[in-house]
């Protein structure tokens, strides 16, 4: 039996390297059941857009913690927490679907934090058709997910309704910052 791909999007402030290293146990766990594709977000972030997220938020952004890891990156760039700035988004899209093609076919998605709203963006971008055939995602997993608090992406998850995809959650149920409840309204019915 041939392994599952899947293609893993780390949280916002973090790269790739960061999330391989805090999902040590599940790939080992898995190892004779999946591989697993970890890929930087293309936006790199400023000294000044972290001190800005960190006034705003009253949290410091932390990677893996190793001073090796790449530089903090984001899928998409925003002025405010409810606005999010599209031309970035599209071109994490475009990165995905890059890397899909070189890279693919995948299985499934796994994201956490921002990566995991990433991941049900694609999720439902996917079941709409707006994206290249070289994503096919079978599964999607969600570790401390939510909804788009953008106003113009959340709508269109939740305009297209139910996305028929089957998807795992996880969620901390004492999580400060990715709340249970906002984790539970990104529930897919697949």
């Amino acid at each position: 039996m041939a392994k599952l791909r899947v293609l893993c999007l780390h949280g916002y402030g973090q790269a790739g390297q960061a999330l391989r290293g805090k999902s040590g146990a599940l790939r080992s766990e898995s190892k004779k059941l999946a591989e697993w594709t970890f890929v930087d977000a293309p936006h790199v972030i400023t000294a000044e857009q972290l001190e800005a997220r960190r006034e705003a938020t009253g949290r410091e952004i932390g990677g893996s913690g190793d001073p090796c890891d790449d530089l903090p990156r984001t899928w998409w760039n925003f002025s405010d927490v409810h606005h999010y700035d599209h031309i970035s988004l599209d071109a994490s899209i475009e990165t995905i679907e890059e890397i899909a093609l070189k890279e693919g076919p995948f299985d499934g998605v796994l994201g956490f934090s921002q990566g995991a709203c990433f991941a049900a963006m694609l999720a439902s971008r996917q079941a709409q058709g707006s994206l290249s055939p070289d994503l096919n995602f079978k599964f999607v997993a969600l570790f401390s997910g939510f909804l788009p608090r953008d106003i113009v992406m959340r709508k269109e998850i939740e305009d297209y309704g139910v996305i028929d995809l089957p998807s795992f959650h996880c969620f901390g149920a004492t999580d400060a910052i990715i709340t249970k409840e906002q984790s539970l309204e990104v529930l897919f019915e697949g």
